[in-house]
């Protein structure tokens, strides 16, 4: 078993997101949803084992991209805390000037 190095956080924003994505693929197809789960689940898993191994994006924010379904989490590292902070997961087809960079 693979241990984490970094306790990953989430925003309540996160949380917000990610059941509207899951709602979005249960819709177009009965357990797409689940399998969208799955894979944003090994990405906090591979953000919690090497969180410094994505490029920063903005200011110190990082995204980890769920290829298969077009979306990225972003999140920051506080390397002091051994701590990610997973706050926002959004579509790739989001236009970034009406979402991520303005909530910051």
């Amino acid at each position: 078993m693979i241990l984490p190095v970094y306790d990953v956080r989430f925003s309540p924003e996160i949380a917000l997101h990610l059941q509207i994505a899951i709602d979005y693929y249960e819709q177009l197809s009965p357990g797409l949803g689940e399998k969208f789960l799955l894979e944003f689940e090994t990405q906090i898993l591979g953000i919690s084992q090497n969180p410094h191994s994505r490029a920063i994006r903005y200011d110190d924010v990082r995204f980890a991209l769920i290829d298969r379904f077009h979306y990225a989490i972003h999140y920051f590292i506080k390397d002091q805390q051994r701590a990610v902070i997973a706050f926002a997961l959004y579509s790739t087809y989001t236009n970034p000037e009406t979402h991520w960079q303005k909530q910051q």
